[in-house]
């Protein structure tokens, strides 16, 4: 963490950042060793995505480059120049590509998403209750795997360049990232593969291999499966099965590639079919240009790719920050706790190397110390070493904005519980016998769902960073926006007895009840 120190750290190398922030800590009424390390824990996490924010590109870029690749002929030349992010959108990095949903099918409404839990859910949301840009919902989601590299492979293509390629795979595995174990096991999930083709039924015959194998060093075993490749694969080609067991090795071998190991995979696929590469970068292409809405609005090319489905570093560390020193959303955060809130991620910046310093500029700002980050303000770093970049500075208004959306979520979960317990223990036992009882369900019902349609969207504005004052028009990774209605002023103390407050946080979500109808 400290990059920029050549001496060995000291015991207690995060005192002088306990000194740096203790007087904001006080304010907040906490003490540096209640939080100091996590405060650190939450600065790696910070400077590993400052790093993927750094070597990002816009939408525009990414789309640009890949369209060179797919009208060049110089595809290995072009692939050895290619940055890592760009060669992200070959493994369903960049724009997310791994799952569609769609209404109706398909469309240009299409909605591209990575792995994951948490988008595909609000996703999924959005498009069956609320549509798309300009599509209204159905009420059904469509969704799919999204194609990716190993679909590629062509169904006509020889056993020769099928044995090749995948003798080329053993070594890149060989010569990758990894513990000998793990290539181990990947070497030896290509030779089940193979073996299962190419002596169907024959135990004798595979169990020897088995053991064959199983003696065999790591060069032994990448040897062996460029021996055994092509009478499999002209086994399997006799039953039509050659392309689809390639597919089906490439594809497990995809699923936990090391990022290290990319490029050489993407140079021996163009290898073996250039034209199913330069197809698969047009396809790519495409899917930036739908995902981004690049040709509804000009401005979404300019748009860093990252920022579709991730939140830029500066505002994780700030959000991570306030979850540690002011951990209750529930008390009012004033101006005073605020500013210390900021105080306490600028100085956490510049104690953990907030400048982009050379080398020798580093070891300058290490000897000066507490002196050159008090030069940390919210234009960046006024240093004569340091430019103006994004993720350097601390920005006073997320901090605002952070604390609001903690509040309003924290308010918007008291009243669910209240509502939520009133459905189920004071109207549910009733409900079936009196048709006043029933029709209050219904309507309580109603307000919940709207509530929650309101609390998921402020998460999901909190998880992604939309800290815009007016992004209406603009496109969003999970379709169709919302407009969301204004908390009323109400105190979080004592809500949930307090009934009038409930009352006018319920009136404020009606906007919402259309939406889930």
């Amino acid at each position: 963490m400290m990059a920029g120190r050549s001496a060995p750290l000291p015991d207690d190398y995060l005192q002088e950042l306990r000194d740096e922030i203790a007087p904001w800590l006080r304010v907040l009424g906490l003490f540096p060793g209640d939080v100091v390390d996590e405060l650190a824990a939450a600065m790696v996490d910070f400077l590993h995505c400052r790093k993927l924010d750094a070597g990002s590109h816009t939408a525009g870029t990414v789309k640009r480059v890949l369209l060179e690749l797919a009208t060049d002929s110089r595809i290995d030349a072009k692939l050895t120049i290619m940055d890592e992010f760009v060669l992200g959108a070959f493994f369903g990095e960049v724009p997310g590509a791994s799952i569609e949903l769609s209404i109706g099918g398909g469309g240009q409404h299409r909605r591209l998403l990575p792995e994951g839990e948490a988008p595909f859910a609000a996703t999924f949301k959005t498009l069956s209750r609320l549509g798309d840009d300009g599509i209204p919902s159905t009420g059904v989601v469509y969704r799919r795997r999204a194609e990716t590299l190993a679909d590629r492979i062509p169904p006509d293509a020889s056993p020769g360049d099928l044995a090749g390629f995948v003798a080329g795979l053993a070594t890149i595995v060989l010569e990758g990232a990894g513990t000998s174990a793990r290539k181990t096991r990947r070497i030896g999930s290509i030779a089940d593969r193979l073996v299962a083709v190419g002596s169907p039924g024959d135990t004798s015959v595979s169990s020897a291999l088995g053991s064959h194998f199983a003696g065999l060093d790591l060069p032994g075993q990448a040897a062996f499966i460029g021996e055994i490749a092509p009478p499999c694969l002209e086994d399997a080609a006799a039953k039509g099965l050659s392309d689809a067991l390639v597919r089906l090795i490439f594809q497990e071998l995809l699923d936990h590639v090391a990022s290290s190991e990319r490029r050489a995979l993407l140079r021996l696929f163009a290898r073996f079919f250039p034209d199913a590469l330069t197809g698969f970068a047009g396809l790519l292409a495409e899917r930036v240009e739908l995902q981004y809405r690049l040709e509804n609005d000009a401005r979404s090319a300019r748009r860093d790719a990252r920022r579709w489905h991730e939140a830029h570093a500066g505002w994780k560390l700030i959000d991570a920050v306030l979850e540690i020193v002011w951990p209750d959303p529930g008390k009012g955060m004033g101006r005073r706790e605020r500013a210390a809130g900021v105080e306490i991620v600028r100085a956490m910046m510049a104690f953990f190397g907030g400048g982009d310093q050379a080398d020798d500029d580093g070891d300058k700002a290490a000897k000066r110390g507490s002196r050159i980050r008090r030069q940390v303000t919210d234009e960046g770093l006024q240093s004569a070493y340091v430019a103006n970049v994004a993720n350097v500075s601390v920005n006073r208004e997320h901090v605002d904005v952070l604390a609001s959306l903690r509040s309003v979520i924290h308010k918007l979960d008291i009243v669910l519980g209240v509502l939520d317990r009133r459905a189920l223990f004071e109207l549910e036992p009733n409900s079936s016998s009196d048709p006043a009882v029933r029709k209050e369900l219904d309507e309580l019902r109603c307000a919940i769902g709207a509530l929650q349609l309101w609390r998921r969207e402020l998460t999901y504005k909190r998880q992604r960073g939309e800290y815009e004052r007016d992004a209406s028009s603009e496109p969003r990774a999970t379709g169709a926006r919302v407009v969301l209605p204004r908390m009323p002023q109400v105190k979080a103390e004592g809500m949930a007895e307090n009934e009038t407050a409930i009352r006018k946080i319920v009136a404020a979500a009606q906007v919402l009840v259309p939406d889930i109808s």
